[in-house]
């Protein structure tokens, strides 16, 4: 019996755990590295702009075709495996002028966004730390204004797709930061903010003083004596996504941070009422 031997890969859902201003798309498409199994190549879930539908092309310029029987020269068999309880259909991809046959996990739209959701874990920025005064100078009983850029305090947004019989079923995972917190190193409770710190330049003649929306006020030093602490800046984020088969939901909030030494001047300033 002669049967038609075709290339085969799965296309699986590998959780990899995300830039723009404001909800601007994270990455382009990729694929991943992919890996080998006995002589099964296993790839990654896509990542990026899916294509508009079966047939046409996505960002990489490769479209897929679901193949629902393959051919068998006594009867078509169903193009269908089971791994792991996972149902796998089978497509054809073309890309690049090149046709492979792919396996694709059916994987639910929950699974698709926490995809999403663990490549924006990764690629979330840490807080860029910004501090008046700067980090080598600060007084006790004097406010400290701290606040994070525009490169730290934005929304990111990472969809991941893949090909089924219907159509491109994709989730798109967005992150948004909520609060800016500072935990000031020395004992004394953090404080928190809720936005990025949004500094105000004010001139004076011999110098440029930022000021901002966050403040903090170092009372006394490290309760060990020391006089120079690690400071941290945190933004918690928090993350929902859509999808184009329901109508999404919300996934579990975190954390990125920036850890600083921060000198405090143990000589009191005087303070007036």
């Amino acid at each position: 019996m002669r049967r038609l031997i075709v290339g085969i890969s799965v296309l699986s859902l590998c959780m990899i755990g995300a830039h723009g201003s404001h909800g601007v798309e994270a990455d382009e498409t990729t694929t991943g590295s992919g890996a080998v199994d006995g002589a099964t190549i296993l790839a990654q879930v896509q990542y990026g702009r899916p294509p508009a539908g079966l047939g046409r092309s996505d960002g990489n310029g490769c479209s897929y075709t679901f193949v629902e029987y393959i051919p068998d020269v006594i009867a078509p068999v169903l193009a269908i495996r089971v791994i792991n309880g996972i149902s796998y259909k089978l497509f054809q991809r073309f890309c690049q002028g090149t046709n492979t046959y792919v396996w694709v996990g059916q994987q639910n739209n929950e699974r698709l966004a926490l995809a999403a959701n663990d490549r924006i874990h990764t690629l979330a920025p840490r807080p860029t730390v910004g501090l008046q005064p700067i980090p080598s100078l600060q007084t006790i009983n004097i406010p400290t204004w701290f606040w994070t850029d525009t490169s730290s305090w934005r929304s990111i947004s990472v969809t991941a797709w893949i090909p089924t019989p219907n159509g491109i079923a994709w989730a798109t995972t967005t992150a948004t930061p909520t609060r800016l917190r500072y935990i000031p190193g020395n004992g004394q409770e953090p404080v928190t903010c809720s936005n990025g710190g949004r500094v105000v330049r004010e001139s004076s003649r011999h110098s440029v003083i930022r000021r901002g929306d966050c403040a903090f006020t170092y009372t006394h030093g490290a309760t060990n004596g020391d006089t120079t602490v690690p400071a941290r800046l945190d933004i918690e984020w928090t993350a929902s996504w859509r999808s184009n088969v329901s109508t999404g939901g919300t996934l579990p909030g975190f954390t990125t941070s920036t850890t600083i030494h921060v000198d405090i001047d143990e000589i009191h300033a005087l303070t007036t009422s």
